[in-house]
């Protein structure tokens, strides 16, 4: 395999690998025949398999696995498409790269609960008053957040295929106890709690597990909602919501960097929505690359969601995006345009009319990939705070240097972001990353609570004025 074949792929296939410790044997016969050749000699100075310290630092960058796969099937490069392997499957290449880098993974650290492996927190940076804990840890892979009634935190996954129950302590000082609620999943991304119910977002369905709360230690069978999402695996993990009309709200990705699905596959590049039981599955907006993140607005309860900008275009095109979505129906523009409308690329010889695209509400520094975002509904920070929109930054994956890796707090009036401020900083250490932020979630006392699928944690940001 070409070299930079695998740095994009051994970061998407980090999480198929085995359990620590296990040898990934299905995909040794491939890797002997079509990948041995450069990466056990380094040939072509491509990276040796035996080097792993190299192979675990590219490993701190997790990227999705299905930009491995597609790299891997299409050819980039000096490797040609599926690494010359005109027969392998997509099942074979994923083994023959999972084989690769299986030494480096019995050492990553990656989301895994290693006692040397600290929270240099004395690194985060708040604004005066603001202080910030880890509130649990040890959740492999932590993703979105729900609270149920009873203030029982579920926490979805990537990688890992769990869903966690965080049980708060009653006077709300810490953790009563915490488990794995459920397991083997596709990918539980997004949860969302409504009516004593705990829904689930796997790749290519929704679940529902009534009366959750009084079922902790034995969850009930699921009721399917949906089984018919989108599957394909790129920007594929799904997340929900429910909104303030009552519906199930769910994001869909579009499963490649510039691709054009609006004809042949319109649910792709969406924010759909639902009754609670599945039904009346319909479009509410459309022309989205891959948003990872939406909420609402607590008075107008207007929706605002991310949108993650495509790749390949240089350090700083195109901006990611916040984008600002009163009414149904929509239409964001992609793959058409980005940021303020500009005509992206793949389109520039095409006569593109823009009337009917919506620009987005505030544009983000290109590839900071803005994940989870959360109006601040408490009463424990300062006025200038409330009502205020949050966003996590997961951080960039492929910038020559890196950038996001934050907090933002955006000053929201009207349809309008009138500024934008850092929050929490510092999980970026000049160009080594110790954490990324994915959800935010407002508890009950006013503190904000931060999911971190880097580290396997949860922190909680406090206020108490000097």
């Amino acid at each position: 395999m070409h070299p930079i074949i695998v740095l994009l792929t051994v970061c998407s296939l980090f999480w198929l690998t085995p359990a620590f410790g296990e040898t990934n044997e299905p995909g040794r016969d491939t890797y002997q025949q079509y990948c041995a050749g450069c990466h056990d000699t380094g040939t072509g100075n491509a990276p040796r398999r035996s080097d792993t310290a190299y192979w675990k630092k590219r490993l701190q960058v997790a990227i999705g696995r299905s930009a491995l796969t597609n790299t891997v099937i299409t050819g980039k490069g000096a490797m040609p498409a599926k690494g010359g392997c005109t027969d392998c499957t997509e099942e074979m290449l994923q083994n023959a790269v999972l084989y690769l880098i299986n030494d480096a993974n019995n050492t990553s650290t990656a989301s895994a609960d290693t006692p040397d492996d600290p929270f240099p927190l004395e690194t985060l940076k708040l604004p005066a008053g603001f202080s910030i804990k880890v509130f649990a840890d040890k959740l492999p892979g932590a993703r979105f957040m729900a609270q149920g009634d009873d203030g029982t935190i579920f926490v979805g996954s990537k990688g890992f295929g769990n869903v966690y129950a965080v049980i708060p302590n009653k006077d709300g000082t810490g953790i009563a106890r915490k488990l794995t609620l459920l397991s083997e999943l596709d990918e539980p991304n997004g949860v969302a709690f409504h009516q004593g119910a705990l829904y689930v977002a796997e790749v290519g369905r929704i679940l529902r597990y009534d009366d959750i709360e009084d079922h902790l230690e034995q969850p009930p069978e699921p009721v399917i909602v949906k089984d018919n999402l989108p599957s394909m695996r790129w920007h594929g993990y799904k997340t929900i919501d429910v909104g303030p009309d009552n519906k199930l709200y769910v994001a869909i990705g579009m499963p490649c960097n510039t691709c054009n699905y609006r004809q042949t596959n319109p649910l792709l590049g969406t924010i759909m929505r639902m009754k609670l039981d599945g039904n009346d599955f319909e479009p509410y907006a459309i022309g989205i690359r891959n948003s990872v993140g939406f909420t609402w607005h607590p008075e107008s309860h207007a929706l605002w969601f991310s949108d993650n900008g495509q790749d390949l275009l240089g350090d700083n095109t195109p901006p990611d995006e916040i984008n600002y979505a009163p009414k149904a129906h929509m239409d964001f523009g992609f793959p058409y345009v980005f940021g303020h409308n500009i005509i992206a690329p793949d389109y520039t010889t095409q006569h593109i009319n823009t009337a009917n695209f919506t620009p987005p509400a505030f544009a983000l520094p290109a590839h900071v990939a803005p994940l989870g975002v959360r109006f601040y509904t408490g009463q424990q920070f300062p006025k200038e705070y409330q009502n205020q929109l949050f966003v996590a930054l997961h951080g960039s994956w492929n910038r020559s240097k890196k950038t996001g890796y934050e907090i933002l707090m955006l000053t929201v009036e009207g349809d309008r972001i009138v500024k934008s401020q850092p929050f929490v900083t510092g999980w970026l250490q000049g160009q080594e990353a110790w954490g990324r932020p994915v959800h935010l979630l407002v508890q009950p006392d006013g503190s904000l609570l931060i999911s971190d699928d880097f580290k396997g944690a949860i922190y909680q940001v406090t206020y108490e004025k000097r």
